[in-house]
Formats: structure tokens, sequence, C-alpha cells
């Protein structure tokens, strides 16, 4: 009984140490003298370390309330073909610096590790605020350093293209199943994307599959539902302004609950994009509207005595995705009629 203190008090006392380093604050940048540029990082996506880039870049005061900073840093992602991820870093002046934004990149691959990628974003960021830190009194004590290739690497160094032409691929695969004596589910439900977005030209292409079974045991008899569908999508628009893209889509689509052993929809395209295609990354909000021809072969005859017919329908969408410094909006809206 008498070794329980002593174990507990060297336990107590290893725990210490730990808890003292939690709690003892980042000590602040050499920059911290009021003269700094002050800066809001907006930035919540994987290899986003704000310690690491508070001590690793120095010559700017980090603010927590956006409406303090003369420049807020937003940082959005996207996937790329390869596997790796794409930081479209906005800067955006505030204060003193209203109206003066500006946009840099940086494109992670799938092999590198965290600590190369947050150095890629941290080397990113430094050079997106020494446009603004050399206007303030700061200014004076920047100095801007040069990394020169040697000869031998610059030879050595293939040239760098996207292998992937700008594809980005998806795929997804998720299950459910449940049950007792008396009831039994399962749901399965698969999806594949491949996309392609330049400013010229934007394809889609999905493929989505579902299946859902529900039985049941009445004791006499056992009841059995099934639900399936899949379809297949595909849109093409070309840009034709700044704003503008026209093209076409398409869809090939099985549903059960929609009584439809098939529907083939093909259909024109107009897109008017309320922002310049270029900002995607950061806000995009379109208005598409596609007037279309459907044939439609029904699984079971129709209330209105129909196994198969073709219709002529009009579609207009509106969808929206945004991420801004006060927050983010993703949604879309459709509203179709049969002509």
């Amino acid at each position: 009984m008498r070794l329980t203190p002593v174990v507990l008090l060297l336990a107590g006392s290893a725990l210490l140490p730990s808890a003292s380093r939690a709690q003892v604050p980042v000590s602040p940048p050499a920059a911290a003298t009021g003269d700094a540029l002050r800066v809001f990082l907006d930035c919540n996506s994987p290899g986003c370390d704000f310690d690491f880039f508070r001590t690793e870049i120095k010559f700017v005061d980090y603010v927590r309330d956006r409406s303090d900073a003369d420049v807020h840093v937003l940082v959005t992602t996207q996937g790329t073909g390869g596997g790796g991820r794409e930081y479209t870093l906005a800067f955006l002046g505030q204060r003193r610096f209203a109206g003066r934004n500006n946009t840099l990149r940086y494109t992670s691959r799938q092999t590198e590790s965290e600590d190369v990628i947050r150095r890629g974003l941290a080397r990113t960021i430094k050079a997106g605020l020494v446009a603004y830190a050399v206007e303030t009194p700061a200014g004076a004590r920047i100095e801007i350093g040069y990394a020169a290739p040697t000869a031998a690497a610059e030879q050595a160094a293939p040239a760098r293209r996207d292998r992937w032409n700008f594809w980005t691929f998806s795929v997804g695969l998720n299950g459910f199943t449940n049950g007792d004596d008396n009831y039994d589910y399962t749901n399965v439900r698969g999806s594949f994307s491949a996309n392609r977005t330049t400013e010229a030209l934007k394809v889609n292409f999905g493929v989505n599959s579902f299946y859902s079974e529900n039985s049941f045991n009445l004791g006499d008899r056992t009841v059995t539902t099934l639900q399936r569908s899949s379809s297949v999508n595909s849109l093409a628009v070309r840009s034709i302004g700044n704003q503008w893209s026209a093209g076409g889509r398409s869809s090939i689509s099985s549903s059960t609950f929609e009584n439809q052993d098939l529907r083939v929809r093909v259909a024109p395209a107009i897109e008017y994009s309320f922002f310049p295609y270029s900002e995607a990354t950061r806000r995009q909000v379109t208005l598409q509207y596609t007037p279309g021809i459907n044939y439609l072969d029904y699984e079971a005859q129709t209330i209105f005595g129909k196994t198969e017919e073709v219709l002529v329908d009009h579609r207009l969408t509106l969808a929206a995705d945004i991420k801004q410094p006060w927050g983010s909006i993703d949604m879309s809206v459709e509203g179709s009629q049969y002509l």
C-alpha cells in the first residue's frame, strides 16, 4: 500500500511537463511591433498548419478578427486528376489595401508528405504577402532571397506538364444492411465521375447506381420489395465569352420507382455564369437552360394507357458553389416542365 502514493506521484509528475508545454502560447513573431502587416488567415484545408505558418512567416501580425486585417488570405482547394490537390490562395486587400486583390496557386502531388505540402503553402503565402508588407514600416526590414537552380539540375529537370490534362476522377461505393428474424434490409449505392474544367471547355460525365431490397417475414409468407435505379449523365459546354457557354447534355436512366425501364434525354444547353469562369474555385453561380427530347419506355402501362412515348421538356437550373470570407454556399435549384 505504501507504493501507491509513490506511483501516483511519479505518474503525475510525468504528465506535468506535457501539460505545461501545451499551455505555453506561441511566441509572437518578431514583426509584432504595431507597424507590421495585419493578416487574417482563412485556411481549413489539409496542409493548413497555422502554428507552422506563424513560425515560418514572421514579418506579419496575425489577427483573429477578419475586420481587423489589412489582408484576408482565403484558401480553397480542388482535387487534381493525379490524386493531388490544387490550392487557390486569394489575397483580399482590406482597409488601406482595399481593392488590391491577388490570386496565387499551389499544387501538391499525391505522393508528397504533409510537411512538404505545408512548406509549399507557407512559401506561396509568403510570396503573396510580400507585395503588401513592403508598403508597411516593417517592409524596410524584409529581405528577398532566391535559390537559383544549378546547371545540372536545370538539365536534369524534365518539363512539367499535367499528365491528366485537367481531368479529375471520383469513385464512390457505400452500402448498409440490417435485419432480424422478421425483417431484412439491404442498400447499396455506387458512383463514378470524370470532370474536366478549363476556361474554354467544361466536360462532366457521371454514372450512378442504386439498389435497395426489403424483406418482411409475415409468418406464412415472405414479402420482398425491390427498388433499382441507374443513370449515365454527360455535359459538354464550350465557352463563348467570359461568362457565356453553350453545348449539350444527355442522359440514359432507368428506375423502378418511376416506372421507367428506359429513359433517354438529349438536349442542347446554354449557360450563363454570374462570375468569370476563371474564379470558379472561389465563387461560381450559373444559370443553365436546356430544352430536350425524351424517349420513355415504361415497365408497366401508365394510367394514361402508355407503354412508351416521346416527350419534349425544358429545364432551368440555378447552381451556386461559393467560398468567401463570410462563409460558403453549395446549392442548386431546378425547375422542369413538359411541353
